[in-house]
This record gives C-alpha cells, structure tokens and sequence, in this order.
C-alpha cells in the first residue's frame, strides 16, 4: 500500500485503534498516551477521505504537516461537519505532546465518546465500512 492510499490510512486507523484497546488506555494512569494514540487514528482517518477529495488542492489531499489536515479537514464537504471535534482532539494532542499535561479523570473518555467516534462514524460512514 502506498502513503497516501485511502486502505493504507484506514489500516493505519484500525491498528492505532487495536493498540489503543489492547493496552487499556482508557483505564490507564497514563491517560495523555491515549489522547494522542486517539488523535493519529483520527489523522488516518481524515486522511483516508482527504485522499478522495479530488477538489481540494493537493497539499490538502495527501498533507505533510498538520496545517495542511486542519486546512483541508475544514474545507472539506465531507468533513467539515466534524472539523470541530477533529480540532479539539489535534488541540489536546498538542497538550499531550508538548505542553505534558495530564488530564483530569474522564477528559479521554469524553474525548474518545464527544470527538473521536464523531471522526470515525463521518469517515467509515462515507467510505460505506462496518
């Protein structure tokens, strides 16, 4: 599969998906880990329409940073209803990766249930998947 390739990111989803899981994170003291583990799934899984969305410039087809997501997650037609709870989840990633902020009791479960299966309900929905 190639970089790029709508089954590539949607493989790339579910497999961040199964470590999210197969860890526990959800139960887990180290609940930033599965904030971020949450927030690259929900990059695969915009990625895998952005792939698709023969309208928006290249760079926001196939991007190379996260600007270029974000751009082309709120310009798309597709995803533009969930830009919002694709934001917040890139917001507290953020948070995560470089501020080191642990979160409070319940902030991923309520990430994982307000913004995360919001993101993957849109995609798979789209993309006719179980």
């Amino acid at each position: 599969m190639i970089m790029g390739d709508t089954n590539f990111h949607i493989k790339k989803a579910e497999r961040n998906e199964q470590f999210f899981q197969s860890n526990n994170l959800r139960a887990s003291k180290f609940d930033e880990w599965g904030v971020v583990v949450l927030f690259y799934s929900a990059v695969h899984y915009v990625d895998a329409v952005l792939a698709r969305e023969t309208r928006l410039p290249p760079e926001w087809q196939h991007p190379q940073e996260h600007w270029e997501r974000n751009t082309g997650v709120a310009q798309s037609l597709t995803l533009g209803d969930i830009y919002k709870d694709y934001k917040l989840l890139y917001d507290r990633s953020l948070d995560a990766r470089y501020k080191c902020i642990s979160f409070k009791a319940g902030v991923l479960n309520n990430l994982e249930t307000t913004c995360f299966e919001p993101v993957k309900c849109c995609v798979r929905t789209f993309l006719k998947l179980p």
